[in-house]
């Protein structure tokens, strides 16, 4: 039993693109200028999956990562609070007042969020930096 789970966790570690790889970091900026300030920058190739979240500088670092040719697409670069949509708001009398539903919208294009349409790419060693368009 011991060397069972000896082998599932050294699986698990290199299903997950293990630490042992190169460390990258870059800037997710877009094409009309500024800084995108949240989402995650996800990486896949024939070496495995990675991901890191990008900064509200726009800075991203992405850890361990193996030499190769990677896809990228960009996630979670939404505009707007979900959660203060479930807030409880009532009025003085305490009635329950049903909240605006506003809800948050892309930062960017939609077809970042897959590798097929992003057409965004990266090559470990290389350079890291991206640019993306607004959401129309």
């Amino acid at each position: 039993m011991k060397y069972l789970v000896t082998l599932l966790f050294a699986v698990g570690v290199a299903g997950c693109g293990g630490a042992s790889g190169t460390d990258i970091a870059g800037t997710v900026s877009f094409l009309e200028g500024g800084a995108l300030p949240k989402g995650v920058v996800s990486i896949n190739g024939p070496a495995g999956s990675y991901r890191g979240s990008i900064s509200a500088d726009g800075t991203y670092v992405i850890t361990g990562v193996a030499e190769g040719d990677y896809k990228v697409t960009i996630t979670g670069a939404m505009d707007g609070d979900p959660a203060a949509v479930n807030e409880m708001n009532y009025d003085a009398e305490g009635n329950y007042i049903e909240p605006d539903v506003v809800e948050p919208k892309s930062l960017i294009s939609g077809i970042y969020s897959s590798s097929d349409t992003s057409g965004l790419t990266l090559k470990v060693p290389g350079e890291y930096d991206l640019r993306v368009a607004k959401a129309e």
